[in-house]
């Protein structure tokens, strides 16, 4: 399926899933992450919108274990249109009605340790569909060389392939509420 068409069935598919189950979704996913990859550390993530997973619970128990939240902020001087910054406090719609932090903080990249990357379809080898336009895969790119992408999504998202194009950035890991797959040891499958 090219992914065009991909997008507009994931979409509404993700649009089907109840709200309970997204809360519950989020709180699973919240603990596989603490129990399995970390605590306190350094993370970039998103601010989830719409039917997207839930991120505030992750941050949420990111933040009061000491640790640093980055979030895209759409900034006019940034290759791409967004930067990383600090999730500390208030934030305001965004582009497109995204919530971003209201102040562009002085990010220092080095740390970070995973991102948390949003997308409408993932598959076991790492292949991720996103929303078009390359706006992660250029952010990602802006991370320190070994900081993990961990795809965090629903259950209804996993498909069978994703379509991959070369530029096109692949995670390390999936996290659903039912399970966490390595994706790196998959992608010759």
């Amino acid at each position: 399926m090219a992914k065009a068409a991909l997008r507009k069935v994931m979409k509404a598919l993700r649009g089907q899933i109840p709200e309970g189950k997204r809360v519950a979704a989020a709180e699973a996913i919240r603990l596989a992450l603490f129990k399995q990859l970390f605590a306190a550390g350094t993370y970039a993530s998103y601010i989830s919108v719409g039917s997207e997973m839930p991120t505030a619970p992750l941050h949420e128990a990111i933040l009061k274990a000491g640790g640093v939240v980055f979030v895209p902020k759409r900034s006019a001087g940034a290759e791409g249109g967004y930067t990383w910054a600090r999730l500390d406090g208030a934030c305001q719609p965004g582009a497109m009605g995204i919530p971003e932090p209201v102040s562009l903080n002085q990010v220092d990249l080095d740390s970070v340790r995973a991102a948390f990357i949003p997308g409408l379809a993932f598959d076991v080898r790492g292949g991720r569909l996103g929303y078009g336009g390359g706006v992660y895969d250029r952010l990602l790119l802006r991370l320190p060389e070994g900081a993990l992408r961990i795809a965090v999504c629903f259950d209804e998202q996993v498909v069978e392939r994703v379509p991959q194009e070369a530029h096109d950035l692949r995670m390390d890991y999936l996290v659903t509420p039912t399970r966490m797959v390595d994706c790196r040891g998959q992608r010759g499958a």
